[in-house]
């Protein structure tokens, strides 16, 4: 008698089966659900759809190799730091700067429908610190993204310590109420 194999759908099936067979198709079978997440995270931080596009194919090549060398034990969880460093990096080689909202504002990682909505706040958060006054915009940038102390930023904008605390403190509150406005 013959059994009809059970699919796979577990991603530790398809991440320990992909580690020992090297088969593309069980990668793409464990990628493929990902795939519109990992654009709209790579939109998030590129801001160009046809960066977005490549950087989406990058990652699936990328994961060929690392999946091989890493042992996975959240494959999303370990995919979204794997995006993130993979935008960050392409930036950095531009010299271009991007505050890393899902991490200055502590958002957690959430599966399938909640990604777009999370992903639809990280770009409402990415517009509303565009709406910043410069130097509230700078002090973001500077506090989140390149991790400065206040005195370290007050240098960098010319302010006092207490003048630093207060612009940060209100372009965050400012953030706050455009996202609570959208």
């Amino acid at each position: 008698m013959f059994f009809k194999k059970k699919p796979i759908r577990d991603e530790s099936d398809l991440l320990r089966l992909y580690k020992a067979s090297g088969d593309m198709k069980l990668l793409g079978d464990l990628y493929g659900p990902h795939m519109s997440w990992v654009y709209a995270v790579c939109m998030a931080y590129l801001k160009n759809s046809m960066d977005a596009e490549d950087a989406t194919v990058q990652i699936f090549e990328k994961l060929s190799k690392e999946l091989r060398k890493h042992e996975v034990q959240h494959f999303k969880s370990w995919l979204h730091s794997l995006v993130r460093n993979h935008c960050l990096m392409t930036l950095r080689q531009r010299r271009e700067v991007f505050v890393p909202i899902e991490e200055s504002f502590s958002l957690p990682i959430m599966d399938s429908e909640e990604d777009l909505h999370l992903e639809n706040r990280t770009l409402q958060l990415s517009n509303c610190i565009e709406g910043l006054k410069t130097e509230q915009k700078r002090a973001i940038e500077l506090f989140y993204f390149e991790k400065k102390c206040y005195q370290e930023i007050g240098e960098v904008l010319s302010f006092d310590w207490k003048k630093t605390k207060s612009v940060i403190q209100n372009a965050r509150r400012m953030l706050k109420v455009c996202l609570e406005s959208k």
